[in-house]
């Protein structure tokens, strides 16, 4: 049997993540706040293509707003088909809750869209600006490929920045 989902279209409002935890405990998001959107669904769990517009507010960093677009595909990994998501903005404070090396002032803005294996071998084409109200905006263009399971995880990888101001960064990561 397969499951299959056809122009499913989820709308929520003011959801609490803690009770979406306490329901589905695989789901437990680095920090606990409220979730605003839609989602749209279809196909199987192995090819599911997904339309999403979210926004997640916490007290710790704010309201951060991402919609996504592409195929998410679960089969042992988790395969991305042409997954864009678009920060408008993402909170850094959040971010660094998942990704403790980031700074953890300002916000996020802009795309990244990403092909391949989470925590595997990613195509990665992003268009990023950070900005802390301490600095100007610094902006990370990247495009190549980044592997997660490897001690050199960079391949390929074209880097602009557009500027960087290392000064906020600085601050938090004194080796930089």
């Amino acid at each position: 049997d397969t499951v299959r989902l056809q122009d499913t279209d989820l709308r929520f409002e003011r959801v609490e993540t803690r009770m979406v935890s306490r329901i589905l405990p695989v789901l437990e998001p680095p920090r606990h706040g409220r979730v605003t959107g839609h989602l749209v669904l279809d196909g199987t769990p192995q090819s599911l293509g997904v339309d999403g517009d979210v926004a997640f507010t916490e007290p710790a960093s704010g309201t951060s707003h991402v919609t996504a677009a592409g195929t998410i595909g679960v089969n042992g990994d988790v395969r991305l088909t042409d997954f864009v998501l678009r920060f408008n903005p993402l909170q850094a404070g959040l971010a660094k809750a998942a990704i403790s090396e980031l700074p953890t002032n300002g916000a996020i803005t802009g795309s990244a869209r990403l092909t391949g294996v989470w925590k595997g071998m990613l195509t990665v084409d992003s268009d990023l600006t950070f900005r802390d109200p301490r600095a100007p905006a610094s902006r990370v263009l990247a495009a190549g490929r980044v592997d997660a399971g490897n001690e050199n995880p960079l391949h390929d990888m074209r880097v602009t920045l557009s500027p960087l101001y290392l000064d906020v960064l600085r601050e938090e990561m004194p080796d930089l």
